[in-house]
Formats: C-alpha cells, structure tokens, sequence
C-alpha cells in the first residue's frame, strides 16, 4: 500500500476513500499545512516517503524537474522523492471516488514504482496515467 500526502487543493473528501483501500492518506489540511508553497509540500512528503497527489501540474512537473536534477548535485546520496501523482481535471465532473479509481488502476498490478517519478492522469483521454518527460 502507498501512503499520499494530499496537498490543500485535493479534496480532503479523497482521503477516507484511499484509507478504505487500505492507504494512509495524509491532508495539507489535516497537517497543518494550507498556504504553504508546492515546494514545501514536497520536502514535507519527501522527509515521511508519501507520494503527493496533487491538480497543480505545473508547479510539480517544475519541482519534479528541479528536484532530480539538482538533489543528485546537493546531496552525496540523492534523496528521491516519493513520487507525484498529478490528478487531472476535466470539463465533466471528477469526483473523489473516479480519483480512487484512477489511482487503484494505476496501482493494480503492483509494479508501478512512484519513487522520483511524477505521472499525470488524463481523465479525457480516457483516464490515462502518462510519466511527465520534460521537453
């Protein structure tokens, strides 16, 4: 089981949802964490080993960027993060529930691996989680 830090502008609705399905899931809310930038939002998940869930896609890719391309360079033993889930929105209603989904189907067979990686979920292109390569 994966354990998500949902930051403040993911439904806290989500979260039960993911523990039901055995996940821990922790809340910006929750933390005591609202108006904080995405940056420390991602230190704070990195420092625990959660995976973010997030709509903001491009604060994240960027941090995404800056943090494998210069943790490498700071540390002597790069620090991964826990991964970036960045959940798409749509024209149509999303709801907490078509997240779970979304999140259950990309974690089904058990072999995707979140660590350093930051995924994009595309509900209009039929819920298609896609890795974030930058250009």
């Amino acid at each position: 089981m994966v354990a998500f830090f949902l930051d403040e502008n993911v439904s806290v609705g989500l979260a039960p949802l993911l523990r039901a399905a055995g996940h821990a899931a922790h809340t910006a809310v929750g933390e005591g964490r609202t108006g904080l930038w995405d940056a420390a939002h991602l230190h704070h998940a990195t420092e625990r080993g959660w995976t973010i869930l997030t709509h903001d896609r491009d604060d994240y890719r960027a941090l995404h960027e800056g943090w494998v391309t210069w943790s490498p360079l700071r540390f002597a033993t790069p620090r991964p993060h826990g991964g970036i889930l960045i959940l798409g929105k749509s024209h149509l209603p999303v709801t907490a529930a078509d997240y779970r989904e979304a999140i259950a189907s990309l974690l089904a067979d058990g072999t995707v691996v979140l660590t350093n990686r930051c995924l994009d979920w595309f509900p209009r292109r039929g819920g298609e989680w896609v890795p974030w390569q930058s250009p």
